[in-house]
């Protein structure tokens, strides 16, 4: 096995390991690190490369992984490395040899890049990694809920809450409609009432740039859709929904208050669901809910709205975050920082 530099030419070897991979992730793809790359965050495409040998002579070179890996910026020109929902390994090859290979050039990049620390959020479980240690910080969820779209529409339907069953029944008879738009200038819809709802349940949204980019990098692969819902004459419910393999995900969604007694979030993420299984998506992600019983937690909220669409289904647990500290002592004065401002 050797590391190899992932360049645009491979991007179609890069795809077809990831999306074949039951550790699948977009945050993986190229077109998430292209995107990235807008927002003026660098990423390192690194690849495994196994060759296979016939007869004595090598034959086909394949991969058997690949961490796309993102540069963050901090205080005093250094920065720290990530890999959201990475490395993806092929569990049938030596993960700790595969990660020992990767580490000789990560922290080559680290010391170009004066990182001070990695941080890991892998959806593989690499607790047997002696080189990884366990981390406290985190930056995707933890926890999250898939529904299976394997079965029937009537099926996926008649496990829902009933409550939640009802909802969307009377978004439907309340004359709420759903529209499909690949229009860019569309997503201005999405952003003021992303802005609404940030306020009302104070959460930070990132800036209206990043949103506008994402729906014009993500649209150009055909990787996201925006489903707006409308009443009479306005706009009262947004959700974005990205699809890569075959997992759909639910990224993002917002709504006004005004008409929140018309449901119409509950009928915009049965389209969705619908709309995923058109597609051929075989899992819908509702993108991180919390499994705390505490009402008062600030993800109590949307985790029972979400809950309600696959109330027997199990919440997925992911194994990180993982952590290597190439700097201790930055690091160490990063991480007390962000505890005086109260951040994981």
């Amino acid at each position: 096995m050797k590391i190899i530099e992932a360049k645009a030419g491979i991007l179609p070897l890069w795809e077809d390991f990831n999306k074949k991979s039951r550790y699948s992730s977009f945050l993986q793809s190229f077109a998430w690190g292209d995107f990235q790359k807008t927002e003026k965050i660098d990423n390192f495409r690194l690849a495994l490369e196994e060759t296979r040998l016939k007869g004595g002579f090598d034959a086909k070179a394949h991969l058997v992984g690949i961490a796309q890996i993102f540069k963050h910026p901090l205080p005093l020109g250094k920065s720290y490395l990530y890999i959201p929902h990475g490395p993806i390994i092929d569990e049938k090859i030596d993960e700790e040899e595969a990660l020992n290979l990767w580490f000789e050039k990560i922290k080559e990049i680290a010391k170009n890049e004066k990182s001070i620390f990695l941080l890991a959020e892998p959806k593989q479980n690499l607790d047997q990694i002696q080189i990884l240690k366990k981390s406290s910080k985190h930056i995707q969820a933890e926890t999250t809920l898939i529904l299976d779209l394997s079965r029937t529409k009537a099926e996926i339907l008649g496990q829902m809450k009933s409550k939640t069953r009802y909802n969307i029944g009377l978004a439907k008879r309340k004359g709420v409609r759903i529209h499909l738009s690949k229009n860019l200038d569309d997503i201005s819809i999405f952003i003021d009432l992303a802005k609404e709802t940030s306020k009302r349940d104070e959460f930070r949204l990132h800036p209206s740039s990043y949103y506008r980019q994402m729906f014009k990098n993500l649209s150009d692969k055909e990787m996201i859709e925006l489903l707006l819902a409308r009443y009479k004459k306005k706009w009262i419910a947004a959700i974005l929904i990205v699809y890569y393999g075959d997992m759909a995900t639910y990224l993002h969604g917002a709504s006004d208050y005004e008409h929140r007694y018309l449901m119409a979030p509950n009928l915009l993420q049965w389209v969705a669901i619908r709309r995923a299984k058109k597609r051929g998506c075989k899992k819908y992600d509702f993108w991180g809910v919390t499994k705390s019983s505490d009402p008062d937690h600030h993800w109590a909220g949307f985790s029972r709205f979400k809950f309600s669409f696959a109330p027997n289904t199990s919440a997925t647990e992911y194994p990180g975050p993982y952590e290597y500290i190439f700097s201790p002592i930055s690091t160490l004065g990063y991480k007390t920082i962000q505890r005086i401002l109260g951040r994981r």
